[in-house]
């Protein structure tokens, strides 16, 4: 099966009666190609790694906060962003 459209277009290339030499130089264009697409997802990968790493070492963790008073129970919990994401509040049966 052909796994990219390198490898589709030498396969066209190659079955032309070229001469070795034409072969040869598509090849290690297409190679290069290879090399440079190859290149762009590992900087993009590395990228996105790096943002997580800074993401988790800076935010703080969540804080959880909350009360009892005569049967009332209230709990909040605030996430690093300071966003609150989960609050409960009622009776305590």
């Amino acid at each position: 099966m052909i796994s990219s459209i390198y490898e589709l277009l030498y396969l066209s290339l190659s079955s032309l009666w070229w001469s070795s030499d034409s072969l040869i130089s598509i090849s290690i264009w297409i190679q290069a190609q290879r090399r440079k697409s190859r290149s762009k997802i590992d900087d993009l990968c590395n990228q996105i790694e790096t943002k997580r790493e800074h993401r988790s070492s800076s935010k703080p963790p969540n804080q959880v906060s909350g009360f009892s008073r005569s049967g009332d129970k209230r709990i909040t919990v605030i996430n690093g962003r300071g966003q609150m994401c989960f609050s409960f509040s009622g009776a305590v049966g």
